[in-house]
């Protein structure tokens, strides 16, 4: 994996969705902004894999939509092989596509079940505009490269005719049929038993290495992102809390909401006590985010401080090489980095 050579890198990220107040607060200007994802800088190294990890609605999927722009963001930028891709028309931003490609979380409900395997693998191949005979040529290939083997047996088959962890590979061979060097994978586990997940990511690890790609992981599942990655972001409420290398960063998180989550999951161990972190309350409404630290009405270690200043990011030391960036007032409060974005 390259060390140096930066493909992505996203600056103040910002993807908020208007909800109507009626027809009246409308008129007047009164519709309210759901800040799904609020002022995210991030980047990510050629043959890279960093899991953005957090609970439900924490923004985590529209942030990995954003960076394609599936969805259009808000404000921020994100460089891609050093172009702002937010500024591309849409001509330009159509090619690009075949460099950046998505996962999506569910095979059963991203593939279309009236298409076979072969016109599946075959269709974003033919929307830009490959001749029917190189585009076979690189089906089978794709399919080969997620060990859909022999691949004659699979391309005439439905949906409906293959377990889900083959499906799952029929959505990796769709992806990488376009060659990119940039996948987004949205809970590319979730739906599959123990077994099959692990030949998943080990698929992924595979490709990685073979491709030299960069992947995006969208998980609530840590020990996922452990497995996988070479780095672990942690997203609350739009926010991007802390981010550093996947083992230091399970092993010794030090955000308290990342800490709280690695200490909700229960040990393997069945004689073990299980002492799960006690977090108060719900998680507030994105639409009306608390002032300072949004985490603070939650927080078991809050201050004065944390109610009414946002934190800015510390570069905390750390074991190893990799650096550690954590947004929180309480972390090595006297540790100010010169660079505030995370790398």
């Amino acid at each position: 994996m390259s060390e140096t050579e930066t493909l992505l890198e996203i600056k103040d990220l910002e993807k908020h969705f208007s909800q109507s107040t009626g027809w009246v607060g409308s008129l007047l200007g009164k519709d309210k902004a759901v800040r799904a994802v609020d002022g995210v800088s991030l980047s990510l190294d050629r043959g890279e894999i960093v899991s953005i990890v957090g609970e439900s609605g924490c923004g985590k999927t529209t942030l990995g939509k954003s960076l394609l722009r599936l969805i259009e963001p808000t404000a921020g930028s994100i460089e891609f092989h050093g172009t702002d891709i937010t500024e591309l028309p849409d001509d330009e931003m159509r090619d690009l596509r075949k460099e950046m490609q998505i996962v999506f979380q569910d095979p059963f409900q991203s593939l279309n079940p009236k298409k076979t395997v072969r016109q599946l693998v075959r269709q974003p191949l033919e929307i830009h505009g490959m001749s029917r005979t190189e585009a076979e040529a690189r089906v089978v290939d794709a399919l080969e490269d997620v060990g859909l083997s022999p691949v004659s047996d699979f391309l005439d088959r439905y949906p409906e005719e293959m377990s889900g962890g083959q499906l799952q590979r029929v959505s990796f061979a769709r992806s990488l049929v376009l060659e990119p060097s940039f996948v987004v994978a949205d809970e590319p586990t979730s739906m599959l038993d123990t077994s099959i997940r692990a030949r998943v990511l080990d698929l992924m690890e595979e490709l990685r290495n073979e491709r030299d790609l960069s992947f995006l992981v969208i998980t609530h599942d840590l020990s996922v992102a452990r497995y996988l990655s070479d780095r672990v972001g942690v997203m609350y409420l739009g926010r991007l809390v802390e981010i550093g290398d996947a083992d230091e960063m399970i092993m010794d998180p030090k955000h308290p909401y990342s800490k709280a989550l690695i200490e909700s999951i229960p040990s393997p161990t069945p004689y073990e006590e299980f002492d799960p972190a006690d977090i108060e309350g719900e998680v507030p409404d994105p639409i009306d985010v608390p002032s300072g630290c949004r985490f603070h009405p939650r927080c078991p270690v809050a201050t004065e401080e944390c109610k009414r200043i946002e934190p800015e990011w510390r570069m905390v030391p750390t074991e190893g090489d990799a650096s550690r960036y954590v947004e929180c007032h309480e972390v090595d409060p006297k540790h100010v980095p010169a660079d505030p974005q995370p790398q």
